[in-house]
């Protein structure tokens, strides 16, 4: 019988390097936002479609996230057009394809 471990995903998961996507703001600080593959299965679920707030909270974090919404350019186009750069970077497709 095969079996895989969490011991083993773990071990394989410290081998992988993840180029993580970063924002830079107006305020000088970076936001670094999780990979869609380092969100948990039900996170990952509702983040299309999802509450815009919850989604940013689950790739920034909640002390990130606290920094990101006081953004004087965090408006909905902002977020819009990070948010399309972000899935592209990770080569998530458009929810129109």
């Amino acid at each position: 019988m095969a079996r895989f471990t969490a011991s083993q995903l773990e071990a394989r998961r410290a081998g992988r390097q993840v180029d993580p996507y970063e924002y830079e703001g107006s305020d000088g600080r970076v936001y670094t936002f999780k990979a869609p593959k380092q969100l948990h299965v039900k996170k990952l679920r509702e983040l299309r479609g999802g509450d815009l707030n919850e989604n940013l909270l689950s790739l920034l974090g909640q002390e990130q996230y606290d920094a990101f919404v006081e953004l004087p350019e965090a408006d909905l186009e902002m977020i819009e057009i990070l948010l399309q750069d972000y899935n592209a970077h990770h080569g998530v497709p458009d929810s129109g394809e």
